[in-house]
């Protein structure tokens, strides 16, 4: 009887294969937020005139909340409920009026 050999996907990075659902999850994820970041810092340089300054600070707070989406504190559930509700939720914004 022939051994069945599993043979590489074209395509398909091999190291994925044998990663478990979630880290290949948080991997997808990592991947796209990063395409989303480089995407938007280039809208506000080409459309909104944003420079360094404005750029970094829109980079250290889109770092911020990925590490609170990767720690659970919000789901993309979550995140969803407040886009559809005009970002409206007073209750996660500190006195000073930034986003906790």
């Amino acid at each position: 009887m022939k051994k069945n050999i599993p043979q590489r996907r074209k395509g398909i990075n091999p190291a994925m294969i044998y990663m478990s659902e979630e880290a290949k999850a948080k991997t997808a994820i990592r991947a796209a937020s990063e395409a989303v970041r480089l995407i938007t810092l280039k809208i506000l340089h080409d459309t909104f005139d944003f420079g360094e300054k404005r750029q970094q600070r829109l980079i250290d707070e889109f770092n911020r909340q990925m590490e609170m989406y990767e720690e659970g504190y919000f789901n993309y559930r979550d995140l969803k409920s407040l886009v559809k509700n005009g970002l409206k939720d007073k209750s996660r914004r500190k006195e000073d009026g930034n986003i906790v």
